[in-house]
């Protein structure tokens, strides 16, 4: 998803929550661990097309798989109302080990 339909998306789940109530959010971020298999050739993406606030896989299809620096993530939550409880990172990244395909986040 581009950033704008994300921080849509982040205040309707702060909407739906009741108070104390927690999220589970999944996507790609860009990370010193990300970067660095990413460079390695360990990882699934690559995420070299920079678009408005993120990376995309393909240009051409710019929504396929889209990852965003921690930082622009972060900040994202932050305006939503929403904190982050933990962060896991995602397979994608070249760990099989690693229980989910994409990074996710458990949000409140």
């Amino acid at each position: 998803m581009p950033a704008a339909q994300i921080a849509h998306y982040l205040l309707e789940a702060k909407r739906c929550l009741k108070p104390g109530g927690i999220c589970y959010f999944t996507c790609f971020i860009l990370d010193d661990d990300s970067r660095q298999k990413i460079a390695a050739g360990k990882s699934q993406f690559s995420f070299k097309n920079k678009i408005e606030d993120g990376w995309t896989e393909r240009a051409l299809e710019p929504d396929v798989a889209v990852a965003f620096e921690t930082a622009v993530f972060l900040r994202m939550v932050a305006a939503a109302g929403l904190s982050v409880v933990k962060f896991e990172r995602g397979n994608w990244r070249g760990d099989a080990s690693l229980a989910d395909f994409q990074d996710a986040f458990i949000l409140q």
